[in-house]
């Protein structure tokens, strides 16, 4: 193997293949857990018949890569309006939240959030 080393074209040759080989070794996938947060209860017709279906079909179309932890009844903050802060202060990744329901609070981490991709 010494001898293989002796010139840059071999040694590059040599350090091409090696790199290629790596790559026919499979490697573990990471999967990705968001966090969706809601309000209503894990008996709720909006959990048990959209939240939980639809986090179940993202793990499967994403052959497990993605999944989707749900914290049902204010499990990460009580309420419609606590759910959208804890988006924007990253508590969950994704949460359930009605237009109507954000306070002044939300719409000034709305404009600083907005601001900031500036």
């Amino acid at each position: 193997m010494l001898r293989l080393l002796k010139t840059p074209l071999r040694s590059a040759l040599f350090s091409l293949v090696t790199g290629c080989s790596l790559l026919l070794v499979p490697l573990p996938t990471l999967a990705v857990e968001l966090r969706l947060s809601h309000f209503m209860s894990p008996k709720h017709p909006m959990d048990r018949s959209m939240m939980s279906p639809w986090s179940e079909e993202v793990a499967k179309l994403s052959q497990g890569s993605l999944k989707i932890r749900i914290y049902p009844g204010g499990e990460l903050g009580k309420g419609p309006q606590e759910q959208f802060k804890r988006a924007v202060d990253g508590i969950a990744d994704i949460t359930l939240s009605f237009v109507t329901f954000p306070n002044r609070e939300s719409c000034v981490s709305i404009q600083k959030a907005i601001a900031a991709l500036k």
